[in-house]
């Protein structure tokens, strides 16, 4: 052991014990925007719980009704989760830490992924309550 942290008798740091507990993040873009093949990366990323060189680790994908596709991440912090996106190349509008009593782990429990989907809805309101009267089309376009 050398210091706090445990390593193996290679000298790998082992990881998982205790487990490392990161906070949850949720970012958002237009389906539109993505490349299909990084869509397809993030989520055999996120079944083999590995994170990547940033330490930003894929949990979870949703699909909004209005084309916008939300990821959901645990990270050591924002900014980890924007050097992440400067690196594949996509624009970071935004990006929203998870108010959970658990921080994050492997995957999301059950109260998590309530908090995601409300955080998802509140953010599809306020996009439509944003429109003025005559451009409810826009919804629908996308």
């Amino acid at each position: 052991m050398r210091g706090t942290v445990e390593y193996s008798r290679r000298g790998r740091r082992l990881y998982g014990w205790p487990p490392i507990r990161m906070p949850i993040f949720l970012d958002s873009h237009q389906g539109s925007e993505l490349p299909l093949d990084g869509v397809r990366a993030f989520l055999r990323a996120a079944r083999s719980s590995a994170a990547d060189e940033f330490g930003v680790r894929p949990l979870d994908l949703y699909c909004g009704d209005d084309g916008r596709v939300f990821f959901v991440v645990s990270a050591p912090d924002e900014a980890a989760v924007r050097r992440q996106h400067t690196h594949h190349g996509v624009v970071c509008r935004r990006v929203r830490r998870v108010q959970s009593i658990v921080t994050g782990g492997d995957e999301l429990g059950d109260d998590q992924k309530a908090i995601v989907r409300s955080m998802i809805v509140a953010e599809q309101t306020a996009a439509v309550s944003n429109l003025t009267p005559g451009d409810e089309w826009l919804r629908q376009v996308g």
